[in-house]
């Protein structure tokens, strides 16, 4: 069953706020941090056994429509979107050392033009590209973003007028 709280934790209107040291069970999202949240931090979170159906709107453990915020060393499993971005958000935003198992779609500015972001070290499928009509027509999602030294397939467009970067780094 559906009925439950959706989100564990969600953050909106604040600032300088953060949230740690959670492992997260039975729950459609994670962390949120939504269009008020500025300079806010999720740090060493864990997200597991969901409990929702795969459809769309559900199983976002980390995400962000805020401005300046911080993802770090997160993990997430049976997710769609691990790690990922609302509409019109502005940058900067970082996903930084953060991993993802059994995913069932992309980590991703999700839809409608996300600004200015960093996924550092980061291990999930990732897609910075034109999502076109997809869900309720999300158009290109990102610009100006950066994956750097991650894992796992990318997928990674360029807007008009923007760029998308990927700076893989190997070492022998």
């Amino acid at each position: 069953s559906e009925e439950r709280a959706s989100c564990a934790v969600c953050f909106n209107n604040v600032k300088n706020a953060w949230a740690r040291d959670l492992d997260i069970q039975y729950f459609d999202k994670g962390v949120m941090f939504g269009r008020g949240a500025k300079y806010c931090t999720g740090r060493d979170l864990t997200y597991r056994v969901p409990s929702s159906i795969i459809t769309g709107g559900r199983r976002y453990p980390f995400y962000t429509e805020g401005q300046s915020t911080l993802f770090t060393r997160c993990t997430a499993q049976d997710a769609r979107h691990a790690y990922s971005l609302g509409s019109r958000v502005p940058g900067p935003n970082v996903f930084h050392q953060c991993y993802s198992t059994n995913n069932y779609g992309l980590s991703e500015p999700h839809h409608r033009w996300s600004m200015g972001g960093l996924y550092d070290n980061v291990q999930a499928d990732m897609g910075f590209y034109n999502r076109s009509f997809l869900g309720t027509g999300h158009g290109w999602a990102a610009a100006w973003y950066v994956a750097w030294n991650t894992e796992n397939a990318l997928t990674i467009q360029t807007p008009p007028t923007a760029q998308n970067y990927s700076c893989l780094l190997y070492t022998s």
